[in-house]
């Protein structure tokens, strides 16, 4: 059972251990990079939607103020009125009043003559109509006006560079837009890309939310407390990649440390693991293993008709359990050697005790990894082989959890039964416990876990329980044994119900084979 290549197969789990935190520190730095650069576009985004609010609540109050002079809107008190809310109102540049498209008036005076102002953008749904990118005839040298008109024909002319003045996204493009009946009309734009109307209008029909549009990341935020307003902000998809190689370079030293530290822990698991093989190879080699037998008692005769070998392992002077080193042995793939150390130990042992006997036993435990070996009767001859014993003074001890595969399991106790061997279900109750499922399998006994016996007259619900068990093993017209008896009444009651046999310290607790011997053949007593 020697490990070929040892330094590449220690090497890959080191690999791979080092690698997980970096590769995960990448991953955390693009997700970190892609969610700054959603974050920037959302606060953008929010900004300007807050401004634009704003502006729309001051267009429907100055309007709103002039409405009591709509009988004469260009009348000396509506011009007063006029200059008073450009004065109120921060975003307002002018105040207007507009009759179809003819500005007959504003803040500044009354026209003469009125200037057409053309064809308007549209009209929100709210029934403002909107002019973009106009010039008035007294403000020729400002940037181009954004006029809205209520349809009392008042209105007030904005510059959108002075509303949304600061509003210069490096990267991106920022576009504030109105919902006319036409669709989204673009009263506002900053930055340095531009978005098209088809990208516009698709975020449009999606609603708010950020959103991956051919090269770009978009945010688009729709107003809520303005239904016409909304925002959309732009950038590459690409640009978030600077950001990635910052938070790489911040959070690189922590995953390649982190990757250090789990590479040594992997690599020093791997070699407690292998150590462990080592330790296990060597200890039979060295005969550090050593059997105990436990008695099984005919209760009803009262007398001993077998016993259990346990495996013992001592190594350096320590005792090393077995419920610790069989789970270990299983995994690491060394359960076979242990298994063939036990039967050499057996046959040592006990050859000449079933020698001199014709009604004795020795029960052996068997795992689910040796019941999937197709060479275990090979093994087992090997046991029949250099004991002289016929097949019929050993028991086979398999436990439920090691019925997994069903085909397997029933054709492995199949091989084993038409060889001689008496086949038992170990730690019964602990697993399936299922009659249409355990009838499958030609058994000779059941085996009741200690777990469920030491209840016996103290818990009345886990006591009925043990019954079931048994009228199951009596349904399937099998013989029981009980494990872990300790207390007369246990051993009585189980009795009663018709159970034949039983182990546990009432009756022994494990010793060395020497001893065992001795007291079958009365030189001892007792072996409590």
């Amino acid at each position: 059972m020697k490990i070929k290549n040892t330094g590449v197969i220690w090497l890959l789990p080191a690999i791979v251990a080092f690698l997980a935190p970096v590769v995960a520190g990448f991953w955390y730095a693009r997700d970190e990079a892609i969610g700054q650069q959603n974050a920037a576009l959302a606060s953008a985004a929010s900004t300007v939607l807050a401004r634009a609010e704003d502006v729309a609540y001051q267009f429907r109050a100055a309007t709103e103020s002039l409405v009591p002079f709509a009988s004469e809107p260009c009348g000396d008190e509506a011009l007063r009125a006029m200059r008073l809310s450009t004065l109120s109102f921060r975003y307002v540049q002018s105040a207007l009043y507009i009759e179809g498209n003819r500005l007959l008036c504003s803040s500044v005076e009354v026209h003469r003559p009125a200037p057409d102002l053309g064809e308007s953008t549209g009209r929100n749904f709210r029934g403002a109509e909107i002019w973009v990118d106009m010039q008035l005839p007294w403000a020729i040298a400002s940037a181009p006006l954004m006029i809205l008109r209520q349809e009392s024909g008042f209105g007030v002319a904005l510059n959108a560079d002075d509303v949304f003045f600061g509003f210069e996204p490096a990267g991106t493009g920022l576009f504030v837009l109105e919902f006319t009946g036409s669709g989204p009309t673009t009263i506002a734009e900053f930055g340095e890309m531009q978005a098209d109307a088809a990208m516009i209008e698709y975020l449009a029909e999606r609603g708010s939310g950020t959103y991956q549009y051919n090269d770009y990341v978009v945010h688009y935020q729709a107003s809520a407390e303005d239904f016409t307003i909304g925002v959309l902000v732009m950038a590459l998809r690409s640009a978030s990649s600077a950001s990635v190689r910052e938070q790489i370079y911040r959070v690189l030293p922590f995953a390649v440390a982190g990757g250090t530290v789990l590479a040594g822990l992997a690599t020093q698991l791997f070699y407690r693991r292998r150590s462990f093989r080592n330790d296990i190879e060597a200890g039979i080699r060295q005969r550090e293993f050593y059997l105990e037998y436990q008695p099984i008692m005919d209760i009803q005769r009262q007398r001993c008709i077998g016993a259990e070998a346990l495996i013992r392992w001592r190594r350096n002077g320590e005792r090393i359990q077995p419920d610790v080193f069989i789970p270990l042995a299983e995994r690491e793939g060394v359960i076979h050697a242990i298994t063939d150390e036990v039967l050499r130990l057996i046959a040592r042992d006990m050859t000449s005790f079933l020698q001199q006997t014709d009604d004795f036993y020795v029960s052996i435990n068997i795992s689910g990894y040796d019941l999937a070996d197709p060479k275990l009767p090979d093994r087992l001859s090997r046991l029949l082989q250099s004991s002289g014993a016929d097949a019929s003074r050993f028991l086979i001890e398999i436990t439920e959890s090691s019925f997994v595969d069903r085909l397997t399991t029933r054709e492995a106790i199949q091989a084993l039964r038409r060889m001689g061997f008496q086949i038992a279900i170990d730690d019964f109750g602990t697993g399936f416990s299922n009659f249409a499922y355990l009838q499958l399998y030609d058994i000779d006994y059941l085996k009741i876990d200690r777990l469920f016996v030491e209840t016996i007259a103290q818990d009345e619900v886990k006591t009925q329980l043990v019954f079931h068990l048994i009228e199951l093993a009596n349904k399937l017209k099998v013989e029981v044994i009980a494990e872990g008896v300790e207390q007369q009444i246990q051993a009585d009651v189980l009795l009663q119900k018709g159970v034949c046999c039983a182990q546990g310290w009432l009756y022994g607790k494990p010793v060395r084979s020497r001893r065992l011997v001795a007291h079958l053949q009365g030189e001892q007593s007792a072996l409590v």
